[in-house]
């Protein structure tokens, strides 16, 4: 690498990074996140199981857990597994926990669905639950997303956490590594249990890694290719997805680092797979 292409890949470096940073603080000044002691805001949502669940629902728990996750996710998905157990582990305690899913379905880029079969509907998430038998109430803002804007999750999965008194005592990750193997801090499960022996959490508030969420404004996001464009749709839609991407792991106070991601075309054959399978698992009416 010459010296000239060296110093212009190190400036166009830079300049990805200002504006992935002024992007996540834009996001940050429309979408605000619950403050600590907080009294936890209402809602109204459509479950998988063809439920409405209300906040009210849930009043007689001693602590409440809500965590804003989605299907289309790597990290939602590896912590899949943990939050099943531990809506299992503490359900016996009297505690109480509930998964929101906060994504426009449209605001997905496509190149984001390189690690799923399915998106972040609700016929997918039905499909999603099913596969990994969820034991948690499992429901969808995606339409209004007035319930992600009064929470203001940053990323899936971010965990929220109420007292009794529906008072907020906890936000952020739900424990420090997404490889469960190097885990040494169990957020989540630190603040429960402190809520449960009516003592102050210590730590009310950690920084959260995951996929952004993903808000309706961001359907007009520069060079997005909607969830819809596969290969095939037309010339523009396929020389569109080519195009190199940017994808920030986000990650909610901590340094945030930017790195390129190609545009992730799935071959016709698996496109046909993957609309062929969510097909046959959709419920029947």
């Amino acid at each position: 690498m010459g010296v000239r292409t060296f110093w212009l890949f190190r400036m166009t470096v830079f300049l990805l990074a200002v504006a992935a940073t002024l992007a996540a603080d834009d996001d940050d000044d429309r979408h605000p996140t619950l403050a600590i002691g907080s009294a936890a805001p209402e809602f109204s949502l459509p479950g998988i199981d063809g439920q409405v669940h209300k906040l009210t629902d849930y009043a007689d728990a001693k602590v409440l857990v809500i965590v804003f996750t989605c299907n289309h996710c790597p990290t939602a998905q590896l912590y899949e597994s943990r939050i099943k157990k531990l809506a299992d582990d503490y359900r016996g305690r009297g505690v109480t926990l509930v998964a929101i899913e906060p994504n426009d379905p449209e605001a997905v880029w496509l190149s984001e669905l390189g690690y799923t079969d399915v998106s972040d509907s609700l016929e997918e998430m039905k499909i999603r639950a099913a596969f990994r038998h969820f034991n948690f109430p499992y429901l969808y803002d995606g339409e209004t997303q007035a319930v992600a804007r009064a929470y203001g999750p940053k990323a899936t999965p971010h965990v929220f956490i109420f007292d009794a008194e529906r008072k907020l005592r906890y936000e952020g990750r739900v424990d420090n590594s997404q490889r469960e193997s190097l885990v040494k801090t169990q957020d989540a499960r630190n603040a429960i249990d402190a809520l449960l022996a009516h003592q102050p959490v210590k730590v009310q508030h950690t920084g959260v890694f995951g996929c952004s969420t993903k808000w309706k404004w961001w359907r007009e996001r520069p060079n997005a290719c909607r969830r819809i464009c596969w290969p095939g749709d037309s010339r523009a839609a396929r020389q569109e997805i080519r195009k190199p991407r940017f994808r920030m792991p986000w990650r909610s106070g901590t340094a945030r680092k930017i790195r390129p991601l190609q545009g992730v075309i799935p071959s016709r054959a698996r496109a046909a797979r993957l609309r062929a399978r969510s097909a046959e698992m959709a419920p029947r009416e």
